[in-house]
């Protein structure tokens, strides 16, 4: 499915075209699905560092080489920094590395950290807000660019290698499209699933991602066929019944956290 979707993918309009128009992940998507920010008081760009959090930062690197012959791999990275015996400042910070770099920037390998996200992380660790999902969204475009201009240039001639973040691009398709043999989680077998018990973090609304966790589409429907009709595209995000605070109130958000100068 996402194979053929991703084929589709346009690096001038940054969508995806279909017989009826196009489409794309939004923001609203990225609050929707995977509850990142998308607002913040601290640009990603522009992250300056305490001598404390340097010497952090310096740990980090130390503990993921990025040379490809002796990088770490996540099983590594959690290995050396989850060790009970090394307690120290940084653990928290290399937790975060380690969501940011599996879950949130993925690129580069399937298995390596990249230090680039070492900054970030030590912004997050010290309580920044940091506006992770239009972060989040650029880089996903980006992504899809590179596999779009690998796949010109192979011309159908060689097999493409490339990394996305294929989970989001599933959701996300499941979320907008009808008539797929698959359905999502009820509310309560989401948060069961999601509930890890033993004193977990548990959000006050669980993000949609849950609703389809362990779900499978069967094989062999004709995905494009529902992509090129109008009529199986869903433009706004559904919610089970009862259950509306698994939405994220998007518009609402936006408008009471911006303040004009009068």
């Amino acid at each position: 499915m996402l194979r053929h979707v991703v084929r589709r993918w346009s690096k001038a309009t940054h969508t995806f075209v279909c017989s009826w128009g196009e489409f794309t992940p939004t923001l609203e998507d990225v609050a929707n699905i995977v509850r990142l920010p998308v607002c913040g008081n601290r640009s990603p760009f522009d992250i300056a560092l305490t001598p404390a959090e340097i010497d952090t930062l310096a740990v980090l690197r130390k503990g993921a080489p990025t040379s490809p012959s002796t990088a770490l791999r996540f099983s590594n990275w959690i290995q050396h920094f989850g060790n009970v015996d090394r307690q120290g400042p940084w653990r928290l910070a290399a937790f975060v590395s380690l969501w940011l770099g599996r879950f949130v920037l993925c690129d580069f390998s399937h298995d390596c950290l990249h230090e680039r996200v070492f900054p970030l992380a030590l912004a997050i660790v010290r309580g920044d807000s940091v506006p992770l999902a239009p972060v989040f969204l650029g880089h996903l475009y980006g992504l899809l660019d590179q596999c779009q201009i690998l796949e010109k240039n192979a011309a159908g001639t060689m097999g493409v290698e490339t990394l996305l973040n294929s989970g989001f691009l599933q959701v996300f398709l499941w979320e907008h499209l009808k008539g797929l043999d698959v359905c999502p989680l009820p509310y309560s077998h989401a948060l069961q699933s999601a509930d890890m018990g033993n004193g977990s973090f548990m959000p006050g609304s669980l993000p949609l991602v849950c609703r389809w966790f362990k779900r499978m589409q069967r094989k062999g429907q004709n995905v494009l066929r529902l992509l090129d009709d109008i009529e199986y595209f869903i433009f706004a995000h559904t919610a089970p019944q009862r259950k509306p605070s698994l939405l994220c109130p998007f518009m609402l958000t936006l408008t009471t956290s911006l303040k004009f100068q009068q």
